[in-house]
């Protein structure tokens, strides 16, 4: 069934916490977006191609972040504030810009795969702080069922 979980934590969940994979990266960022924290812009492009070859229409996604606010917001876990950290860091050295709020996915791909600079062990930190305080909360709640249904 659907759960209020973030998606980092069920994966988080699953793999008991064995494994933190790129998956929680990517579906953190999409999570975001239908949280309308971030937003995530297709930009059409006509690619005429070479002799018809190659001919069709070709997407360019876009990050725009929505909350330049989100480091003091307690909207965001502190995981999700790492990722928003990151990938606008990134949008800051590739727009010579401290303040840059847009990236294209293509380029963050690019960086990352660049500089290979990714500090997911901070990040699976971070998240296994949320996990431990999701499994405190799990347990509080299984024990308030148990004893309301005792009485």
């Amino acid at each position: 069934p659907p759960s209020k979980l973030k998606p980092a934590l069920v994966e988080a969940l699953i793999t008991q916490e064995q494994d933190i994979t790129v998956n929680s990266f990517s579906a953190t960022i999409l999570d975001l977006a239908r949280r309308k924290k971030i937003a995530i812009e297709a930009r059409e492009s006509i690619s005429k191609g070479i002799l018809g070859l190659g001919a069709g229409v070709k997407y360019k996604y876009i990050l725009h972040l929505k909350d330049s606010n989100y480091k003091e917001s307690k909207d965001f876990e502190e995981y999700e504030k790492q990722i928003l950290n990151y990938i606008f860091g990134i949008a800051a050295i590739v727009e010579k810009d401290p303040n840059a709020t847009i990236i294209s996915v293509e380029e963050l791909k690019k960086q990352m795969e660049n500089n290979e600079v990714v500090d997911f062990e901070h990040f699976e930190a971070e998240l296994e702080r949320s996990l431990t305080r999701v499994k405190i909360a799990d347990k509080w709640r299984t024990r308030k069922y148990r004893t309301l249904s005792l009485t």
